[in-house]
């Protein structure tokens, strides 16, 4: 006689919203790490690009980065996806909208360096070159991995 398969007791689709999640936060972590090197040579953390950043002498303070909305998302939209994902877990129309979310995020963490500040020299306005670093493409890439996480959960019944 042949021996019965135990069943899983955690449904797949549920093991991939936990992926997601988890992806999701090490996405937001991310932002952390170095982010964006100008050709300069000075390289921006992800908070410092999303935020903003100023640095004081004394009594003087100057806006050495001024906040960057599209890295504000790419760092923060991930914590949508996650709370969307968790409250539809039962939801196939909400596991789409937090596949979005997620993308859009992933897509943004890539684009981050389009929108980054041009600044003052003399009295020209000068575009200063960025390219992405470690902290901006992993965040980008565990964004787009919990979007296909929660895409996958979207094919499987349960």
């Amino acid at each position: 006689m042949a021996k019965r398969r135990k069943k899983s007791s955690l449904p797949i689709g549920t093991l991939l919203t936990g992926i997601a999640c988890i992806m999701g936060i090490a996405a937001v972590c991310m932002m952390f790490l170095d982010a964006i090197e100008t050709a300069l040579g000075t390289v921006y953390t992800g908070v410092q690009t999303a935020f903003g950043y100023t640095e004081s002498l004394g009594p003087i303070k100057t806006e050495i980065l001024s906040p960057n909305v599209l890295a504000m998302l790419a760092y923060l939209l991930p914590v949508a996806g996650i709370v969307v994902a968790l409250v539809g877990i039962k939801s196939k129309l909400l596991s789409l909208i937090s596949c979005a979310i997620f993308a859009v995020a992933g897509v943004f963490a890539f684009l981050m360096t389009t929108t980054f500040p041009a600044t003052v020299i003399g009295s020209d306005w000068v575009q200063i070159s960025a390219s992405l670093m470690v902290g901006a493409i992993l965040c980008g890439v565990f964004s787009l991995i919990a979007a296909a996480c929660e895409l996958l959960r979207l094919v499987f019944k349960k």
